[in-house]
């Protein structure tokens, strides 16, 4: 289906630009990644994870941060508590957030215009097959 593979390179699209939108908040915040688990780098992780998330799904978002699925629910579920009661993670998250938003607008909506063309698309054929199915049962012979 042409429309699916279209689909599938959008998403990889919004990763690859969810990617670099990291990055930039990364040296926004002169911070270098690595996979340590010190607060630095896991408030960083957080607010990434909690600002793409808006624009993509956990697992497109855990592709970006290299981490699993179940942690950016984490990130998502405790982004509230961790605004107030985390030292330095809203800072953080303000950063991430006027960062990802610049770079994920437009991509996002784009990805999701194609999802739902597709559905569109997958709509019109049942419609179709309908149709011939209703034309093939008025045309054949009443069975008496």
């Amino acid at each position: 289906n042409r429309c699916m593979s279209s689909t599938m390179r959008k998403s990889t699209q919004l990763q690859n630009v969810g990617a670099i939108a990291a990055q930039e908040v990364y040296k926004a915040l002169n911070i270098e990644p690595t996979n340590r688990r010190n607060p630095e780098q896991t408030q960083v992780r957080a607010a990434i994870g909690t600002v793409l998330r808006s624009y993509m799904s956990d697992t497109n978002t855990s592709k970006v941060l290299g981490r699993d699925r179940s942690t950016v629910c984490y990130y998502v579920r405790n982004h509230e508590t961790n605004m107030t009661h985390w030292k330095g993670y809203a800072q953080k998250y303000n950063t991430a957030h006027s960062i990802c938003e610049m770079h994920m607008t437009n991509v996002a909506r784009d990805y999701d215009v194609s999802v739902i063309d597709r559905r569109i698309s997958q709509y019109k054929n049942k419609i179709q097959n309908l149709k011939e199915e209703r034309d093939r049962l008025i045309s054949s012979p009443s069975s008496q």
